[in-house]
């Protein structure tokens, strides 16, 4: 038989009703309802231990196996992936086993970041490392009394000054991930 969800005030006019002493079947017919014998059985038992027919979400055990990192150890990650969101996993594990002394394999942090931290992996956003914001605004400030029609433009290939650029980065889910500075050069 399939489960069904019952509202908080149901179950308690069932156990009240069980506890003036009515059948399951009377019970069943007073609220329109099929409850069955167990589920009247686990809301009395949970009725007469909290006097409430709801369990509390902060009460229920935590099932299954322990997680291998908790509270410093995501503190630590969270705090790795904001200052360098470039890093590698094996870059996380590393500075876990030698900062925190805490040796978990790959897949563990891999798992962490996405389920626990909600932190997933983005193309990253780069931006040039000479580029200045205040030097654009004045740049804008002196073309924009030039006429459009006066104006031409040509655009300068970029190569990478690194032989492997990092193009993947961590951020928050439904985040970009933060501009990082890239060294670009024109070929000559």
């Amino acid at each position: 038989m399939a489960k069904r969800k019952y509202s908080a005030d149901f179950k308690y006019a069932a156990v009240r009703a069980a506890k003036q002493g009515k059948t399951l079947s009377e019970i069943n017919t007073l609220l329109a309802g099929s409850v069955s014998k167990d589920s009247l059985r686990q809301w009395t038992n949970l009725y007469n231990t909290t006097q409430a027919v709801v369990r509390d979400p902060s009460t229920y055990k935590t099932l299954g196996r322990p997680f291998e990192l908790e509270g410093e150890d995501l503190t630590f990650i969270s705090n790795m992936v904001a200052n360098k969101p470039t890093v590698y996993l094996d870059e996380i594990q590393r500075a876990l086993i030698e900062e925190r002394g805490v040796s978990v394999c790959l897949k563990t942090i891999a798992k962490t970041l996405h389920e626990r931290l909600n932190i997933s992996k983005k193309t990253i956003r780069t931006v040039n490392r000479r580029q200045d914001e205040e030097a654009r605004a004045y740049y804008l400030s002196r073309i924009s009394c030039i006429p459009t029609s006066y104006l031409v433009f040509t655009d300068e290939s970029g190569v990478s000054l690194e032989v492997v650029a990092r193009k993947r980065g961590w951020a928050p889910v439904g985040q970009r991930t933060p501009r990082v500075p890239q060294e670009r050069s024109t070929h000559k």
